[in-house]
């Protein structure tokens, strides 16, 4: 489903004192700088992935702040695109709220949101972000908000499935994933041991893999250069292709999954591989959701060839400000509060969610937090050959991306050869470009 038109958004332009959160010892509240005069409200909305922990932190806001009141509402996250949309075509948008990379340059176009560089102390509160993250924020110049949170997606493989195997070390290369997976299934071990997320709302997973082999679908200007001038992304779907019909190792629920799906078939030990999001490992590794509970462990991307590079998707979520706002500065100021990054360690500390700052990377805390369930050098590793989606600065992306992962189902299913398969997704970029 795509959610919204960029193009037709800008024809209807607006029409005319709290406990540590479960991490076991108390942290400090952050001192807000500012105390306003007179007695304000705003609304901030959200999606709905554990609203608890940010009603607390805008609850510790306030009671700091007591002339400001923030309502935080949360929204199923599958409704909220839509949703923030009606609300600002109707005029009544939130003071506060989310956004999705993926969503930034079309809301940004249309005016819905406002970039802090309004504001006089912005450049301090974007120091030290990780690149891909600090990137994620930037459309056209500037920058329209502070982290939420961010991550990268991870390759994942079961150490525990790979031992039985007689298999020494996960793979490097792609050539490498199907010759272990052949040994696994020969082994009797798992009949499909690979799985790669190829639902429409998957196109991470697969923006991952392009990057691990030093490809590139884009140029600066929106112009696809697969499947012949950047030939990584022909030469990408031609595996998968032959993996699933030839080989038969690619587990054939693939079409059908998203992260979500991804992580469950992990947990559950029905794939030996496959792609999630790095802080799916917390989930993965805790024996209360998982049969594979310790055996999960993080190995660099894949690629085509051994050297690499070995790269992956980064994403970043973040906090922006409506256009609307009747309050800027003190949506400006609650904004750095929740945008901190001693909440962001809190919330890594309960959640294991990414963080946006560089210097939580080597924070003793955030290590024997990660030590639990994963490997900091690892995950620290990986994060440095991350950057963000190149597409995600087109208006058009979403709904492209949505085609795109059609035309890799269909191949995938034997419907299409990949070459057609990617043709169709090429002229449907160039289609998408000429009418944006």
């Amino acid at each position: 489903m795509t959610f919204f038109n960029s193009k037709a958004l800008n024809r209807r332009k607006f029409l005319a004192g709290a406990a540590a959160i479960g991490v076991g010892t108390t942290l400090p509240l952050l001192q807000s700088r500012a105390a306003f005069g007179a007695d304000v409200a705003l609304e901030f909305e959200g999606w709905n992935y554990d609203p608890e922990f940010q009603t607390q932190i805008v609850t510790e806001y306030t009671a700091q702040n007591p002339a400001v009141s923030v309502n935080f509402i949360a929204e199923p996250a599958a409704q909220y695109v839509p949703k923030m949309i009606a609300r600002f075509i109707g005029q009544n948008a939130p003071d506060l709220l989310y956004v999705r990379d993926q969503t930034l340059a079309g809301w940004a176009d249309a005016e819905y949101i406002r970039p802090i560089n309004d504001f006089p102390d912005w450049e301090e509160h974007v120091a030290g972000l990780i690149p891909f993250h600090r990137a994620g924020l930037e459309y056209e110049g500037k920058v329209w908000g502070l982290p939420y949170y961010g991550d990268h997606i991870a390759y994942i493989y079961n150490s525990d499935i790979l031992e039985k195997a007689g298999i020494a070390a996960p793979p490097v290369t792609w050539a490498e994933l199907a010759d272990q997976s052949l040994a696994i299934k020969k082994a009797g071990l798992i009949e499909r041991p690979f799985a790669f997320p190829l639902k429409s709302n998957a196109g991470l997973h697969w923006w991952s893999a392009v990057y691990a082999s030093g490809g590139s679908l884009f140029d600066a200007e929106g112009n696809p250069k697969f499947p012949d001038e950047d030939t990584v992304a022909l030469q990408l779907l031609e595996f998968l292709v032959h993996a699933a019909q030839e080989l038969d190792i690619l587990d054939q629920t693939s079409v059908q999954m998203g992260t979500a799906e991804g992580r469950l078939a992990l947990a559950a030990g029905q794939v030996a591989f496959a792609s999630s999001a790095r802080y799916d490992l917390k989930v993965i590794n805790d024996p209360a959701t998982s049969k594979v509970s310790g055996f999960a462990k993080q190995v660099l991307f894949p690629s085509l060839t051994a050297d690499g590079p070995h790269g992956t998707v980064g994403w970043t979520q973040m906090f922006s400000i409506s256009s609307n706002t009747a309050h800027p500065d003190e949506a400006w100021d609650v904004l750095k509060y929740i945008s901190s990054q001693d909440v962001a360690k809190r919330y890594y500390l309960k959640n294991g969610v990414g963080y946006a700052y560089e210097a939580l990377d080597n924070d003793a805390d955030i290590a024997a937090e990660t030590s639990k369930w994963s490997d900091q050098g690892m995950f620290a590793k990986q994060g440095a050959l991350a950057k963000p989606r190149e597409y995600i600065a087109f208006p058009w992306a979403a709904e492209w991306e949505d085609f795109h992962m059609q035309q890799m189902q269909e191949a995938i299913v034997g419907r299409k050869t990949a070459r057609d398969a990617m043709l169709a997704s090429a002229d449907k970029a160039i289609q998408l470009k000429k009418s944006s």
